[in-house]
């Protein structure tokens, strides 16, 4: 096993649930770095990304981000992800 490895697989668990690479995006760019949120520019964040999916094999080391690219990256369980058929709070209840 490499040195680092565990690190790796940490990677996996937060970048493969995610069904659209643009969330990961939207995550990194509201929530780091932890001690100063939103303090990376657009191009900071879509390095970051690139390469979070590069290391978990998702994207080619190649590819450049932009809005555009990024949108159109299927991630693997993109199609795992079902819509709630729940109620919401308050919502108001069908007769009977």
């Amino acid at each position: 096993m490499e040195v680092g490895a565990p690190n790796y697989i940490q990677l996996r668990v937060f970048t493969r649930p995610r069904p659209y690479a643009t969330t990961l995006f939207d995550f990194i760019r509201r929530a780091m770095p932890l001690t100063a949120p939103w303090s990376l520019s657009d191009d900071q964040v879509y390095s970051l990304v690139a390469y979070l999916l590069f290391i978990n094999g998702i994207v080619p080391n190649t590819i450049v981000l932009t809005s555009e690219t990024l949108a159109k990256i299927d991630m693997p369980n993109r199609q795992g992800f079902k819509p709630i058929d729940a109620e919401l709070p308050g919502a108001a209840l069908p007769s009977n």
